[in-house]
């Protein structure tokens, strides 16, 4: 299940999922702009609920560039999401300059419903699909594009969303890779792996 929140000032819950703009509604969390509840509350059944989807290729390439580009740089191998590569490949090649993304994609194409239980990694359309069984009032809002920001934010009843993560540390590491240098036959195989987010949400891989 994602996390879930509701805005103090217009009563409107959001269904955020990680690489998803997670730090982002953390922080307005923090803020207390938002508070979080629960999947079974009241509160998450009765009012608008927004879940915010990203394109499925985009949020990998984040989820690389963070959790392995970071750890090859800072040597840190501590979450759930990073152990789980292990039932593919040894810990010591995750870790080395080595590991590509497309092992990352090769890892999850093999091991695909082992990796689906991990939020990280999991389809949106499935977050979407629970969410609505709960909520009849769902929408479903996209990460990309200028109207994201000046959307949400009305929908939370703020000003504009915080720039959290805005330079993140591993942006000019050699190894941080962007779409323009991802492998044609990796693109296939996650559009394959996320097939219904791409259908449901009206996704390309123009994510630029």
């Amino acid at each position: 299940m994602s996390h879930i929140y509701i805005s103090n000032k217009n009563r409107n819950v959001f269904c955020v999922n990680q690489k998803v703009g997670f730090s982002t509604f953390e922080s307005l969390c923090k803020n207390r702009a938002l508070s979080k509840i629960t999947f079974s509350s009241t509160e998450f059944k009765n009012n608008p609920a927004f879940v915010i989807v990203r394109n499925p290729l985009a949020r990998l390439l984040s989820f690389y560039n963070h959790w392995i580009i970071d750890v090859k740089k800072n040597r840190k191998f501590k979450a759930f999401c990073q152990h789980q590569l292990t039932a593919v490949y040894e810990k010591d090649f995750i870790i080395s300059e080595q590991f590509s993304f497309s092992n990352l994609v090769h890892a999850i194409n093999i091991k695909t419903k082992y990796f689906f239980i991990n939020q990280h990694h999991v389809p949106q359309h499935r977050i979407y699909q629970e969410i609505s069984s709960a909520n009849d009032n769902v929408n479903y809002i996209k990460m990309e594009g200028p109207k994201f920001n000046p959307i949400t934010s009305k929908l939370i009843g703020v000003d504009h969303l915080p720039r959290v993560n805005s330079q993140p540390k591993n942006q000019t590491h050699p190894n941080a890779i962007s779409l323009d240098r991802v492998d044609k036959s990796d693109i296939a195989t996650v559009e394959k792996l996320y097939k219904k987010d791409y259908e449901i949400f009206d996704y390309k891989n123009d994510i630029s």
